[in-house]
């Protein structure tokens, strides 16, 4: 359940870029947007906010398919990438991962997964 926790905050805090574009897009001078410069700094604005955006939901979406195919055990290999996923998200994905793969490289453990 905590990876499924934290797929949902990664999930948040990836929104962050898009939120904080489109409030900078109603805030910014309408003078700005007519300008050459302006245009072309508002258009690399746009595409970095939506690609961080998109590999922060990517990310969320691999730590909770990955908590929900550890609630099942299931997927032993997909479990482990997710977790090791989940450990770029200092401190608490940091922390649930390297717990997780402390766990997931327990022979016991390994054994529960039905494909090993």
């Amino acid at each position: 359940y905590f990876h499924i926790a934290l797929g949902a905050m990664i999930g948040m805090v990836a929104l962050i870029p898009a939120v904080y574009l489109a409030i900078g897009r109603e805030l910014q001078d309408a003078d700005l947007q007519r300008d050459a410069a302006g245009a072309s700094v508002l258009a690399n604005s746009v595409g970095l906010s939506l690609t961080l955006t998109l590999i922060g939901m990517a990310a969320a979406v691999v730590v909770v398919w990955g908590g929900a195919r550890m609630l099942r055990r299931r997927g032993w290999r997909s479990c482990v990438f997710s977790s090791i996923v989940g450990c770029l998200f200092f401190p608490l994905g940091t922390l649930l991962g390297g717990i997780t793969l402390s766990r997931l490289f327990d022979p016991d453990l390994r054994g529960a997964f039905r494909d090993g």
